[in-house]
């Protein structure tokens, strides 16, 4: 991934994950922020269960992007035994992150870019569950 090393890349990558640009109050240093990027669904749940906003997908900026979130942690549950596991479940949400950041970026240095980055995750989910769970000839 040659353009995640891009400064704004790691930006978007620390807004979404560690709730800087207004979200909450931490702070994530360079070395956590690769962390971040290699987040694990378990990571992901439980780093969204300490986040400061309820998901209200009628809610807020902060309160939508915690719906997009549970939705997408959700959708990640329900992929998991469908793509064989963990392993490859792993790998499935590097690829998505890697695709949704760069669809995401239209939304750099804004309240959106979470929610942008979200939703496209959200809807790469929903492709994939529906080509898994669809039987063959409908």
């Amino acid at each position: 991934m040659p353009w995640a090393s891009r400064a704004g890349s790691v930006i978007a990558a620390i807004a979404l994950l560690s709730g800087a640009a207004g979200w909450a109050q931490s702070v994530t240093t360079p070395l956590e922020t690769k962390t971040l990027q290699q987040e694990t669904l378990q990571q992901s749940v439980q780093r969204r269960q300490a986040f400061p906003f309820r998901p209200d997908c009628n809610g807020n900026t902060q309160e939508m992007a915690a719906c997009l979130w549970q939705e997408r942690d959700q959708a990640d549950q329900r992929l998991s035994p469908l793509l064989g596991g963990s392993l490859t479940l792993e790998r499935w949400r590097s690829t998505r992150h890697s695709v949704c950041e760069r669809s995401a970026q239209r939304g750099q240095g804004g309240s959106i870019l979470p929610i942008l980055w979200l939703e496209c995750e959200n809807t790469l989910n929903a492709t994939l569950l529906q080509q898994l769970t669809t039987p063959l000839g409908r």
